[in-house]
């Protein structure tokens, strides 16, 4: 199996939280891109939508 192919279809567990030193929206995106979503609109929508879920968006 490719490791590209590996990587979507398994999780990595870490004792403690592991994020880049960049904002959540930024953390947010890169795994969106990553993961072959290109449409800043469509990566908006769906960070916004989590960032709700998780009541951690406020807009000012």
């Amino acid at each position: 199996m490719l490791p590209e192919v590996l990587r979507k279809k398994v999780g990595i567990v870490f004792q403690m939280s592991v994020v880049f030193p960049m904002s959540i929206y930024k953390n947010m995106s890169y795994v969106l891109s990553y993961h072959g979503l290109n449409s800043k609109k469509d990566i908006d929508e769906i960070i916004e939508e989590k960032l709700r879920l998780a009541g951690l968006y406020k807009v000012h």
